[in-house]
């Protein structure tokens, strides 16, 4: 089979990272400032994701065409003490040439299973208030739009963050 998912491990966070980088210089152009964008480094989440998954923190989910990997879910229990029942999707990247292949939906479905084998009932994620790509994305995929809100500063530009949630 040419498509496969398979769990990640520490060995793989320099890909991991790669593909958030490639995904943010194209998702979120327009929306982040250019000039992060441009510096963004294909390394920027490799501590983080390195200490993530050394300690069982988050689960990643690695899509693989053929053995290129071309996309990324992390998932794991929710970090948001009010939601501490929950679970919570905190990334899901397809590279730039790899979209509206079905690869973001697949992962996606896998996330959510995991999760409520896990004994979750609901999960929630955080998109960007402006991402209506990704809004749409999740709202096909049985996502809700939430009032909860919050503010991220990246580049001394102010972007706001929805909530969305589903019950598992």
């Amino acid at each position: 089979m040419s498509k496969i998912i398979r769990k990640a491990t520490v060995l793989d966070v320099e890909v991991i990272s790669k593909i958030h980088a490639s995904s943010w210089k194209t998702a979120y152009q327009g929306i982040v400032p250019q000039s992060y964008l441009d510096e963004l480094k294909d390394d920027f989440w490799v501590a983080t994701f390195q200490n993530w998954l050394s300690n069982h923190t988050l689960t990643v989910q690695l899509m693989y065409e053929k053995e290129l990997p071309v996309g990324c879910i992390a998932y794991g229990k929710a970090r948001d003490d009010k939601y501490s029942a929950w679970g919570e999707i905190i990334s899901i990247y397809v590279l730039p040439n790899y979209l509206r292949k079905g690869y973001g939906k697949k992962m996606l479905e896998l996330a959510l299973l995991d999760m409520n084998t896990s004994s979750y009932q609901k999960c929630y994620l955080w998109v960007l208030k402006e991402n209506w790509l990704a809004r749409n994305f999740y709202e096909k995929n049985g996502f809700q739009a939430t009032n909860d809100q919050c503010t991220i500063k990246i580049k001394e530009k102010k972007l706001t963050e929805i909530r969305y949630i589903q019950r598992l």
